[in-house]
């Protein structure tokens, strides 16, 4: 009868060990690659707010002094509501044009909650002179939690959701009364020339009312110079990493180059 031979231990020790070895060395790349492949959501939110800057700036709509301008003359543009992260809170000072911001959105709550135009604009013409300096603890904040309908924006003192001082009001009501027709106090602040891009969608989880909702960009931005900034969600690997765009305007034309935490992540880069 022929003997059976088995593996001795030293050999199951050693597939062992080699196995071992190769999870060690495999899983972290496994890991940064799938990490990676979630964080490219965050790269692809950025594609419509860095096609409709180079287009603003091609045409020469948002060119100021041969540099893409999207804000008020030496400071920032009035903040669109429509571009921020819906979870973002805003201080209103002087470098947004306060006066302005804290009319548009008293005025769009008293709106959005049946009082009748004058009522609002009187209202809102009020509570803006009252605060118009950003002094003090006064923010505009999402209000999306109860009791206040989802994607709509109040003035608080505090950042507790359940603290608006105010009715809050829709983005797009608060956004029609940031134009000079309607806003008493559009030139007040840093200046009057003010360009905004229309028709962004709105990036972010279902809870912060963007639909179709995004499952690992948090938010995308852009400042006043054109430069675009992506967040990552803190959830499935991530920690809020950013994917940045510096746009630079050269002869009609926008070309783009890339930074952000995304780059220098200490467990592989993600961009």
């Amino acid at each position: 009868m022929k003997k059976i031979q088995g593996f001795t231990l030293v050999e199951l020790m050693v597939v062992v060990a080699i196995i071992v070895i190769l999870m060690m060395v495999a899983l972290p790349t496994y890991n940064n690659y799938s990490t990676k492949s979630k964080f490219a959501e965050v790269v692809l939110a950025t594609t419509p707010t860095k096609t409709a800057i180079s287009i603003c700036a091609e045409s020469g709509d948002c060119v100021s002094g041969g540099a893409i301008s999207l804000g008020a003359s030496g400071g920032a543009a009035i903040p669109t509501l429509a571009l921020l992260s819906s979870a973002a809170s805003v201080v209103p000072t002087s470098a947004n044009q306060s006066a302005a911001f804290v009319y548009a959105v008293t005025a769009a709550g008293y709106q959005d909650n049946g009082y009748s135009s004058t009522t609002a604009t009187t209202m809102a013409q009020n509570y803006a002179t009252s605060n118009s300096s950003g002094a003090g603890p006064y923010m505009v904040m999402h209000a999306a939690n109860p009791p206040w309908p989802a994607n709509t924006y109040c003035i608080t003192g505090t950042a507790s959701p359940g603290s608006c001082s105010i009715l809050p009001g829709t983005t797009a009501t608060i956004q029609s009364y940031l134009s000079a027709g309607t806003n008493p106090f559009y030139s007040a602040g840093v200046g009057a020339s003010v360009s905004t891009l229309a028709n962004l969608p709105c990036v972010g989880a279902a809870s912060t009312g963007c639909s179709p909702s995004t499952k690992y960009a948090a938010s995308v931005s852009y400042s006043a110079s054109g430069v675009i900034t992506g967040t990552a969600q803190t959830t499935s690997g991530l920690n809020a990493e950013t994917f940045v765009l510096v746009p630079a305007l050269s002869g009609g034309r926008v070309d783009w180059s890339t930074s952000g935490s995304c780059k220098t992540r200490a467990g592989g880069a993600l961009c």
